[in-house]
């Protein structure tokens, strides 16, 4: 059972992984960018690859970073290229016109900066929370002791187990 359990969590993580990281380079390589921005990402490619000849740029460490932006994008160690600031401007008004082209009855879902910000934050502390937790489950498989201060504590608020 754990090892469905550890196939199902890495396949999880690979998808998080995937998902994160080709939006930005579907938006990128679709032809999605205006002409004038699509030459910026060529210029800072270029540029790239050329400080990465002259040994100006890249690294010979690769740690888990470099590596999965390098199965991503294709760059390895050397790094990224800069991305211009035409790219980000472009992806935020792409976003402005899907939520304009929504229903109105879905227009209140519209997320602020802060709302953003503040649904991310759950977001994280909700996924260290539940990382958490499948940590105690594993380590409680080989030691069930480790829950006797939980089952204390549940059952002075009232909770039997």
């Amino acid at each position: 059972m754990s090892r469905s359990r550890l196939s199902v969590a890495l396949v999880a993580l690979g998808a998080t992984g995937v998902a994160i990281l080709s939006p930005v380079a579907a938006h990128a390589e679709d032809g999605g960018l205006a002409p004038k921005c699509q030459k910026a990402v060529e210029d800072a490619k270029a540029a790239h690859q050329a400080a990465v000849e002259n040994g100006t740029a890249g690294s010979s460490f690769m740690g888990p970073k470099e590596l999965m932006l390098g199965l991503a994008n294709g760059y390895g160690s050397s790094g990224m290229p800069k991305t211009p600031k035409c790219v980000d401007e472009q992806a935020a008004e792409d976003e402005q016109k899907e939520w304009d082209n929504m229903p109105d009855f879905v227009q209140f879902l519209r997320p602020g900066t802060a709302t953003a910000e503040g649904m991310a934050w759950a977001g994280a502390i909700l996924g260290l929370g539940a990382a958490a937790v499948q940590g105690l489950a594993l380590i409680a498989k080989s030691d069930p002791s480790i829950l006797e201060p939980l089952r204390a504590a549940l059952k002075q608020a009232g909770i039997q187990l």
